[in-house]
């Protein structure tokens, strides 16, 4: 008999992407996004005077490709919930590239405008 028991939204799906519109989730990937990005800085620096610059220049960096990434994930969140697990991470990963790729160029052009050098 216990074993037909069933918890209250419980996901009886192996392999399931998560819901990119649940702020639990979002909340979830901006923490272990700008922890990350915060060790990287930490191990870059030499000494601690560098730290507030060198953070300043890693977010300026990596603000822009997070927002744009969840973003996008919130947006065809109903498009990732029909497709198949692995179809769906290859989608993501592919988007995060571009998305990426794209910032990168376009602040790589905007810093060669404004400053005239890398």
């Amino acid at each position: 008999m216990l074993k037909n028991l069933h918890s209250i939204k419980q996901n009886d799906q192996e392999d399931v992407l998560p819901d990119f519109r649940n702020i639990g989730n979002i909340l979830r990937i901006l923490l272990i996004a700008l922890s990350l990005t915060l060790a990287q800085t930490l191990f870059e620096i030499t000494a601690w005077e560098q730290l507030q610059p060198l953070i300043y220049e890693t977010m300026s960096l990596f603000a822009p490709i997070l927002f744009c990434c969840l973003l996008l994930l919130w947006c065809i969140n109903p498009l990732l919930q029909k497709v198949s697990f692995w179809f769906g991470v290859t989608l993501i990963n592919g988007l995060t590239i571009i998305i990426t790729a794209a910032i990168y160029l376009t602040g790589e052009r905007l810093h060669w405008y404004l400053f005239g050098y890398l």
